[in-house]
C-alpha cells in the first residue's frame, strides 16, 4: 500500500536523478492501491489530486524526452498549498501551466468542479497578464464558442485572437477566426471592412475557410466591390482542389461548405449561367458531405450548414 510518503520519496528520487526505471514506478503506481485521505476532499488540493495526476501521467511519460522536474513540481504544489482552495494556491507560472494543462486533459465536464473551473480561469488570466503565449491561445480558442472550462465570450476571443495575430502565434488561423467574428455580428454589429481584411490575409496563406468566406464577400459585395465572377472562380478552384481527397478518402473538411456555395451560384446565376439541375447536384453533394462530417462529430456551426442545405434542396426539389 503506497501512501503520501511514497509520493514524496518518488519525487525526491526523480529530482536527485537516482537510478530507477519507468517500468518499476509505473507498476507501483498503477497496480498498487493508494491510501486515500478521507479528511480533505474537493475542492481542496490534496494528496489524492497529486495521486490522480501521477497515476494518469506515469503510463505515458517519456523519461528520456520529457522534463524530469514535472513530478517534483506537482508535488511541491501540494506541499506548499495544503488546505487551500484551488483558486487560492500560491503558484509560479510554470506550475500554473501544469495545473491548467491537467484540467484541460479532463475531457468529461462532469469530473470538473466549480472550484477547479474558477482556478483555471484565474490562473489562465494571470498567465496572459505575464504574456504567456500558451495561455493566450487557450483563452482565445476557449472563448471562441465556449468549452467546458471557458464560457463563450466573443469580446475576449477577439482580444486574445488579436494578440495571437500581432505576436505571430498561429497568425493565419487567428486571422480567419477574427474575420468570422467581424463578419457574423458576434460583437453586435458586423464590420465588413475588418472581416474582409482578415479573411484576405488568411486566404493569402491558403487557409481554405478564409478563402471561401472572402469569396462570399465578393459575391455579396460586403466590405469590397461586388464581383460574382471572381467569387464563382474561387469556389470552383477550391472545390476542384478538395474534391479529389473527398472522393478518394471519403472525407473532406470543407466540401459541404464549398458545394453549398457553388449551388447558390448555379441557383441564382451568379458568375455562371443559371442551372437549377446543376445547383441541386451541388446541394446533394453538400448534404452527403455534411452528413459524413456530423457522423465524425461535426464542428461548430455545422447545424446551421445542415439547415441551409436542407432549405436549398427544398427550393430546388425536382417535380
Amino acid at each position: 500500500m503506497i501512501d503520501e510518503k511514497d509520493l514524496k520519496c518518488f519525487c525526491e528520487r526523480v529530482e536527485k536523478s537516482e537510478t530507477w526505471t519507468q517500468e518499476a514506478w509505473s507498476k507501483i503506481f498503477v497496480e498498487e492501491k493508494y491510501v486515500y485521505s478521507q479528511k480533505n476532499v474537493e475542492p481542496y488540493m490534496t494528496a489524492d489530486t497529486i495521486w490522480d495526476i501521477f497515476d494518469e501521467d506515469l503510463v505515458w511519460f517519456d523519461f528520456e524526452e520529457d522534463e524530469l522536474d514535472y513530478f517534483p513540481d506537482c508535488y511541491r504544489i501540494y506541499e506548499n498549498n495544503k488546505g487551500k482552495l484551488l483558486s487560492e494556491m500560491d503558484l509560479d507560472d510554470k506550475q500554473k501551466i501544469y495545473f491548467c494543462g491537467y484540467l484541460d486533459s479532463i475531457s468529461d465536464e462532469r469530473f470538473l468542479s466549480a472550484e477547479q473551473i474558477k482556478a483555471y480561469r484565474k490562473y489562465l488570466d494571470e498567465l496572459i497578464g505575464s504574456g504567456n503565449e500558451w495561455a493566450i491561445k487557450k483563452k482565445a480558442w476557449g472563448c471562441y464558442g465556449g468549452n467546458r472550462l471557458l464560457e463563450c465570450d466573443w469580446k475576449e476571443a477577439e482580444r486574445n485572437l488579436l494578440k495571437m495575430y500581432e505576436l505571430d502565434i498561429d497568425r493565419y488561423a487567428a486571422a480567419n477566426a477574427l474575420g468570422y467574428i467581424y463578419y457574423s455580428n458576434r460583437l453586435g454589429e458586423p464590420d465588413y471592412g475588418k472581416a474582409f481584411r482578415f479573411f484576405s490575409e488568411a486566404a493569402k496563406k491558403k487557409v481554405t475557410q478564409a478563402t471561401y468566406k472572402m469569396a462570399d464577400m465578393y459575391r455579396k459585395g460586403h466590405g469590397t466591390e461586388k464581383d460574382v465572377d471572381k467569387a464563382f472562380k474561387i469556389y470552383k478552384r477550391l472545390y476542384n482542389k478538395e474534391i479529389k481527397d473527398y472522393e478518394e478518402y471519403g472525407f473532406g473538411e470543407n466540401i459541404a461548405d464549398i458545394a453549398l456555395r457553388l449551388g447558390y451560384c448555379y441557383e441564382n446565376g451568379e458568375g455562371v449561367k443559371q442551372n437549377l439541375k446543376k445547383a441541386r447536384q451541388y446541394f446533394l453533394k453538400a448534404k452527403e458531405s455534411i452528413n459524413r462530417r456530423l457522423k465524425h462529430g461535426g464542428a461548430y456551426g455545422d447545424d446551421v450548414v445542415y439547415n441551409n442545405i436542407q432549405k436549398a434542396l427544398e427550393r430546388t426539389k425536382e417535380g
